[in-house]
């Protein structure tokens, strides 16, 4: 039951720490999406599409984690 707990635990803390890490404070402007220059970095309208090469990333993972459980099966057949 502790594995368990702890699983859930960890699973819900990465989700949760996503939005929380990459979460955005407004920056007071009028929201329109023009882009206003106050100078102090926080430039409203400069935002970058994540998704772009998401898709990519996911088939590379999966790829990636195929190609090591089938390399740590065949291993442990050789060490029998």
């Amino acid at each position: 039951m502790k594995k368990l707990f702890l699983k859930i635990y960890v699973i819900v803390f990465l989700l949760a720490g996503d939005f929380i890490m990459f979460a955005q404070i407004g920056s007071g402007g009028t929201g329109d999406g023009t882009g206003s220059d106050d100078g102090s970095g926080n430039n409203e309208g400069d935002d970058v599409p994540v998704n772009g090469k998401l898709i990519i990333l996911a088939i590379t993972a999966v790829a990636f984690a195929f190609h090591y459980y089938k390399k740590l099966s065949q291993n442990k057949e050789l060490s029998k």
